[in-house]
C-alpha cells in the first residue's frame, strides 16, 4: 500500500506539472475554464473512486483501500494524458 501511494503522490506532481505548463499556454478565459473543469474532475474522480471501491459488506478495510488508490492512480494518469495532449494543441 505505502508504494501505491508514494506513487500516487509522483503522478500526482506529474499531473499538476502537466495542468500548469497547459495553463501557461491559454488565455484568461480559457484559464478560468480550466481550473472549474480540474476542480470538476478532482471531485468527480474522488467521488467515483469511492463508490467503485465501497465494499457493501463490512464498509472498509484494507482491499477497500487499495482498490480506492488504484482507481486514483488510473484515473490520474489518463488524466494527465488528456492534458498533455492539449497542450500545444489549442
Amino acid at each position: 500500500k505505502l508504494l501505491m501511494l508514494l506513487m500516487l503522490f509522483v503522478l500526482d506532481k506529474e499531473l499538476n506539472s502537466v495542468y500548469n505548463k497547459l495553463k501557461k499556454e491559454l488565455k484568461d478565459t480559457d484559464k478560468k475554464n480550466l481550473v472549474e473543469a480540474q476542480k470538476a474532475w478532482i471531485n468527480f474522480r474522488d467521488l467515483n473512486c469511492k463508490f467503485k471501491s465501497q465494499d457493501p459488506g463490512d464498509g472498509g478495510g484494507p482491499y477497500e483501500n487499495k482498490m480506492k488508490i488504484d482507481c486514483l492512480i488510473q484515473c490520474t494518469i489518463e488524466r494527465t494524458k488528456e492534458l498533455k495532449n492539449l497542450i500545444g494543441g489549442l
